[in-house]
């Protein structure tokens, strides 16, 4: 007895530590194994990544622009490194085929339609891409291929983790959010910009705390990194009278009107060099001799254009430089981005704003006696507002306002401004600049996803090139004898040249198979179906879809073009099926059935 009361005394003072010990343990470890909890360290992560990937992506094109432009700003030497850009970019597109281009409504597609899968190669090249524009003077922004790497991040975070596919949209988005966090020091415009823009659909307390986090976390990451100084040296704003709101309303409609025609310019620009029958990778020179020539007579399009926006806001741009970068910065990125070069139309967006705000500021300081310099807070104003109208997003664009200013008078003119902005744009053209190009793409991310998903695959994604045909004068008895070796029940036919004249089946041939006498006699285009149903690589499978259920059949042929005879592929049902399957789980679509 004594033995046992002697063995608990030395054995009870560690016992409860230790089940404290492994008490705790169990709780964290069913604490991490939590999915909620697993996905806000992911998002630390994330963010931690993106605000790193952040700080190196706009230190190395800003590091290319002071060495490679600065030395020749203002002479007419400047067109040198615009030149060198281009021959840049069309060796880069050899090595990186996707390199080329506006990226991000391809991007929103991938988030919104794809499942949020991002190939890493891709984004590099855009990177790259986008770091040679902006460090060769190419009149473009850094946000939108900022926002596309740490998309990226989250993307790969998501795939190398083995998160659900489901769930990793909201990774991406959490790399967005914190990417653009990163840049302006503005945590809660980087988590609007992602909700807004970047997912669209899915505004949920779910996905909503891990993009906060992410989001702080970034900005965290950037103020270490860059320090905590904000984006632009913006003065005190100050609201005169409420009657000043006024003329914020009228700007906000001016600033519409200047949107819409920004949006068409742009479009103009794009489809008018597009239409040139030259090589893709020969484009990006003609515009980068464009932009050139027109930085030669006036520099300030060049780049960016973050230091000339400061000296709008601070009031220290001239008036007549301020009125003629209203028209020479939109013409000159439209000529950038719209040949080919990467880049994003977030900070033109802001750069024009400015503009407008300051010209229309000094208009207005007619107006009010002993006023205080207007042209900066007008310009201030103008930034949120021409990118209200432009991505259709007017909450990013207040917020974005409100951290960069630091001050509560600003919220109400932002406000006032950038609703209308954006609603006397969306009158004109019907949306922000991404959503028309997803709509020239046949896609409207507001639909129903199935819809988008469909409308997202071509024909030439999915077709088999290696098209099985039947010379027309073949005999029954020889295609009777083929049909076991292949796979196919339906064949198109096709004459000497190799034209389609007709498409034949197995149904086709049953009344002839007991017919001994005639198989040697009838040839193939005396039996088969002259009336062909065809598909050109680009239609999408919607389209499809609905000529095929006008006429089922087991194959489609595709034709070169509408109108064309010359086969190019062939296209079978399995082929959509598991094209879709795949595009509904994220997978790359290569199939060849």
């Amino acid at each position: 007895m004594e033995e046992t009361l002697e063995e608990e005394s030395q054995t009870s003072p560690l016992e409860p530590l230790k089940k404290n010990l492994r008490r705790f343990l169990f709780r964290s470890y069913h604490l991490l194994l939590n999915g909620y909890t697993s996905f806000i360290i992911i998002a630390i992560g994330i963010g931690i990544a993106s605000g790193l990937l952040n700080f190196i992506f706009v230190e190395s094109y800003e590091l290319l622009y002071s060495r490679v432009v600065i030395p020749f700003w203002g002479s007419p030497l400047v067109v040198l490194p615009l030149v060198s850009g281009s021959l840049i970019l069309v060796v880069l597109s050899f090595i990186f085929p996707d390199i080329l281009g506006y990226g991000f409504p391809r991007f929103l597609e991938r988030v919104n339609l794809r499942g949020g899968i991002i190939s890493p190669k891709e984004t590099l090249a855009k990177a790259i891409g986008s770091c040679v524009t902006l460090g060769f003077g190419g009149s473009a922004g850094q946000e939108g291929p900022i926002a596309q790497i740490g998309g990226a991040v989250g993307s790969i975070f998501g795939q190398v983790l083995k998160v659900p596919r489901n769930k990793i949209r909201v990774l991406v988005a959490c790399g967005v959010a914190a990417g653009i966090a990163a840049t302006f020091n503005a945590p809660i415009a980087g988590v609007l910009f992602a909700e807004e823009i970047a997912l669209l659909r899915d505004f949920k307390i779910v996905s909503f705390v891990p993009i906060v986090i992410a989001s702080a976390v970034g900005t965290i990451t950037s103020r270490m990194l860059r320090g905590g100084e904000p984006i632009f040296e913006v003065p005190p704003y100050q609201l005169l009278a409420y009657k000043e709101l006024f003329f914020y309303a009228l700007f906000g409609i001016i600033s519409g009107i200047l949107a819409a025609g920004f949006i068409k310019l742009f479009y103009g620009v794009k489809d008018s060099i597009g239409e040139l029958k030259l090589p893709n990778y020969t484009k990006p020179i003609i515009g980068g001799i464009s932009v050139a020539l027109i930085g030669v007579f006036f520099p300030y399009v060049l780049g960016n254009g973050y230091e000339h926006v400061e000296k709008a806001l601070l009031g220290e741009l001239p008036f007549w430089i301020a009125l003629g970068l209203i028209v020479l910065k939109p013409l000159a990125t439209s000529l950038t981005i719209g040949s080919g070069w990467p880049g994003g139309i977030f900070a033109p967006s802001i750069f024009i704003g400015a503009m407008i705000g300051n010209t229309f500021g000094h208009m207005v300081e007619s107006v009010f006696t002993n006023s205080a310099n207007l042209s900066s807070a007008y310009a201030t104003v103008g930034m949120g507002t021409f990118l209200a109208a432009i991505t259709q997003a007017p909450l990013t664009s207040i917020f974005l306002i409100f951290e960069v200013t630091q001050n509560y008078q600003v919220v109400i003119p932002i406000m006032i401004s950038s609703v209308l902005g954006s609603i006397v744009t969306q009158i004109l053209v019907g949306g922000s600049l991404e959503s028309i190009e997803l709509r020239r793409m046949g896609l409207n991310l507001e639909e129903e996803p199935e819809v988008n998903l469909l409308k997202s695959i071509r024909v030439r994604d999915v077709m088999n090139p290696k098209v099985e045909s039947i010379p027309e004068n073949m005999t029954l008895r020889k295609l009777i004898e083929y049909i076991p070796k292949s796979r196919y029940t339906t064949f198109p036919v096709v004459d000497q040249k190799g034209l389609l004249v007709g498409i034949i089946s197995v149904q086709d041939l049953r009344e002839w198979l007991f017919e001994e006498s005639l198989k040697d006699l009838v040839v193939v285009k005396e039996v088969a179906t002259l009336s062909v149903l065809t598909v050109t690589p680009d239609e999408t499978m919607d389209v499809v879809l609905k000529k095929w259920s006008k006429k089922p059949v087991e194959i489609l042929p595709v034709v070169e073009s509408s109108g064309s005879k010359k086969i190019v592929g062939i296209l079978s049902r399995k082929a959509i099926i598991t094209a879709y399957n795949k595009a509904i789980s994220g997978e790359p679509i290569e199939v060849r059935v």
